[in-house]
């Protein structure tokens, strides 16, 4: 049974990472791929919901694979890092057990047959879009029973949740004046804003923006903020902030026009408007005031900043010798605290671990354009603040979409090699 493949709404036509894989089968997986993130926290028949949503998935992209008249391996040149990361994090622990080696081994197959095209990304933006839109409507609806029924309520099916994430879950009783930050069925502020950042991101700044589209940003947008995620509120400011100064017409433009465009009268008259708008919304909006004091402001003793930075800073000076290099062996019974993505990275694996898990990020920024460029920006930034982007769940679920990027590339690449070859073949289209 095969679908339709006209463009599908929420989706930017430039999607195109395993556009042939149309069929229903196709949709499940693209639908299943897209909950991973969330299903990572509750009970599975395998380890978790999300490995054995991944164990289906796999089945399905390998199926895909199968099918393929040809493979392209040069299309897995862009993690060849990734795959190195993988394979160090096996070798460096010689005593490495079985389940470490097929996990790394399973996350090298699922990745390599994303970039293969074994995964239809347009189905899986289109879902996960759907996904942060009914987030932002329970978000919503919690403001509503807390602020006018004084009845908080939760969406999180609390039952099915693995012990070691229960601590996310709190009981919320309602107190005037106190700071409500609610997170429609996701597990926490951050997490919500973790799923919708890049599908934000890549709706603004992918060109052809419609008003589907842009509804559907700000959709998510209304509901990150509201989730009072100090990540999340920075973050979508700033994509919407680029959106008005470099991408609001939509055109393809060279990286020199965009910076030309950007100082101009009208740009800045821009701008202006936009820090009045968020100074007003400051001194305005009760929710918004607490939302960035808690970013900034020390309260019980330190700040939203500091309380993800700060431990983590005192443990790495405390790191001399190999370790440095080679990392800590058995450090999560030494480690009683909150993580990012860089500190977790360096003190589990050293330097070189680091290296190899940034490099995958640094060449994305360094080799692919407008939206994907932005997202592989932003990865990083944020990695020093989040231990998600080095998670294995949203880990593959943003790599997914700069995989789509390295397709735009590589496809624009072969466009001059094409047109040379027709002229050699058709001398006439080289005439005048």
């Amino acid at each position: 049974m095969t679908i339709s493949t006209a463009p599908m709404r929420w989706a930017p036509d430039q999607l195109t990472l395993g556009q042939q894989n149309t069929t229903l089968i196709d949709r499940l997986c693209a639908l299943l791929f897209a909950l991973t993130p969330i299903c990572q926290h509750y009970y599975g028949l395998v380890e978790n919901a999300g490995f054995t949503i991944y164990l289906i998935v796999f089945g399905i992209m390998l199926l895909r694979l199968f099918a393929h008249r040809f493979v392209r391996l040069r299309r897995l040149r862009p993690i060849i890092p990734l795959v190195l990361f993988e394979l160090y994090t096996v070798v460096v622990r010689l005593s490495s057990s079985f389940s470490r080696i097929f996990s790394a081994g399973f996350i090298i197959a699922v990745m390599a047959l994303i970039f293969l095209g074994c995964l239809n990304l347009r189905y899986v933006f289109r879902y996960a879009t759907v996904v942060g839109c009914i987030a932002t409507y329970l978000v919503v609806i919690q403001y509503f029973c807390y602020y006018v029924l004084h009845r908080p309520v939760n969406f999180e099916p609390h039952g099915w949740l693995l012990p070691e994430n229960s601590r996310w879950v709190v009981t919320i009783v309602y107190r005037p004046g106190s700071l409500y930050r609610p997170s429609g069925f996701f597990l926490e502020p951050s997490h919500i804003f973790l799923y919708c950042f890049p599908l934000i991101c890549l709706l603004l700044l992918l060109p052809g923006v419609d008003r589907a589209r842009k509804r559907s940003a700000a959709i998510m947008s209304v509901g990150v903020i509201l989730s009072t995620s100090g990540m999340g509120i920075a973050v979508v400011v700033g994509l919407w902030s680029l959106y008005e100064l470099l991408y609001r017409s939509g055109r393809e433009m060279t990286a020199q026009k965009r910076m030309k465009k950007l100082f101009t009268r009208k740009n800045a008259l821009i701008l202006i408007a936009i820090i009045a708008v968020l100074i007003v919304a400051y001194l305005t909006l009760p929710f918004l005031r607490r939302a960035v004091n808690r970013i900034f402001v020390v309260e019980s003793g330190t700040s939203a900043i500091a309380g993800r930075t700060r431990r983590a800073s005192n443990y790495i000076r405390r790191i001399t010798g190999s370790a440095v290099l080679w990392g800590q062996a058995g450090v999560n019974s030494s480690v009683d605290f909150s993580t990012s993505g860089f500190f977790a990275t360096y003190i589990r694996w050293g330097v070189i671990g680091l290296a190899l898990s940034y490099l995958f990020y640094v060449q994305s920024v360094v080799r692919l354009r407008g939206a994907y460029r932005w997202l592989a920006i932003l990865l990083i930034l944020l990695s020093f603040f989040t231990a998600h982007t080095h998670g294995t769940y949203y880990m593959l679920f943003f790599m997914t979409f700069l995989a789509d990027g390295y397709m735009q590339q590589m496809r624009a690449a072969q466009r001059p090699r094409t047109a040379e070859a027709a002229g050699v073949l058709n001398p006439a289209l080289r005439s005048g």
